[in-house]
């Protein structure tokens, strides 16, 4: 397969190339440009990382727990009453 170029990948992701270029970079790949040619394995790397990210954003946030429902205030009454 060829190389796939940074700002080829980012267009696919629908982010920047800086941007992509700063994950890149979180993970120890070391870029120059959005020219710069990335591996099978760094692409797919990124690939996965990215389904991870999109997967994170989507799920809901967990309920709160027993003790943090024990802390929040009653609203059910009025403080006038």
């Amino acid at each position: 397969m060829a190389n796939t170029r940074i700002h080829d990948l980012a267009a696919e992701f629908g982010i920047s190339s800086e941007q992509l270029m700063s994950m890149l970079k979180e993970l120890d790949i070391f870029v120059r440009s959005h020219l710069t040619p990335l591996k099978d394995e760094q692409v797919a790397l990124m690939r996965a990382r990215w389904e991870r990210e999109k997967r994170k954003q989507k799920e809901p946030a967990a309920p709160p727990s027993a003790a943090a429902r024990r802390r929040l205030p009653n609203r059910s009454r009025s403080p006038w009453r």
